[in-house]
């Protein structure tokens, strides 16, 4: 797993974990804590994406304020969110700031900014006579097609980088 400057919040993934029959299986099972509240969150959103892209246009703010503690309610901070998503960036399961054309709520064409969520089967494989679900980042699986836009602006804290997203799987004869 990729190392960022929190060690304590190196500890929140869970390569291994096992496949429970009564209730669905999402990226929000391979962590723990305030990263399994983001990234639940935000598959959430990806899965609503009509485009079938898995695009994600909320800003950073409102995660602040659907990402709450269990038990307690209080929102995350607004750093610590901001380094889950550099976290996640890290492991390529969420893109850098990108835009994208969709309907805004009175049915016009309208440009956002979002990020592109990489759908849980690209990282992850069964294992264990398919009783668990084994996250490997970084290993990509045939079939499957990424994007590497130009680098981006610096934006706030974030450095000038390429933003690579999940662009899909590729189909047969193109």
């Amino acid at each position: 797993m990729p190392q960022i400057r929190d060690k304590n919040f190196n500890r929140t993934a869970r390569p291994l974990v096992p496949i429970r029959a009564d209730r669905p299986h999402g990226w929000k099972h391979h962590f723990r804590g305030a990263a399994a509240e983001l990234i639940g969150y935000l598959e959430f959103l990806s899965k609503k994406d009509p485009a079938g892209e898995f695009f994600v246009y909320a800003t950073v703010d409102a995660m602040v304020r659907r990402c709450n503690r269990r038990g307690t309610g209080k929102p995350y901070s607004r750093i610590m969110v901001e380094r889950m998503l550099e976290y996640f960036r890290a492991l390529w399961i969420v893109s850098g700031v990108v835009e994208r054309k969709r309907l805004n709520k009175a049915g016009e064409p309208q440009v956002f900014s979002g990020r592109i969520i990489t759908p849980h089967h690209v990282f992850c494989e069964s294992a264990v006579n398919g009783k668990y679900c084994a996250f490997k980042p970084g290993k990509f699986k045939p079939g499957h097609k990424w994007h590497v836009d130009k680098l981006t602006k610096n934006v706030g804290r974030a450095k000038a980088a390429a933003v690579v997203w999940y662009a899909g799987v590729v189909k047969k004869g193109a």
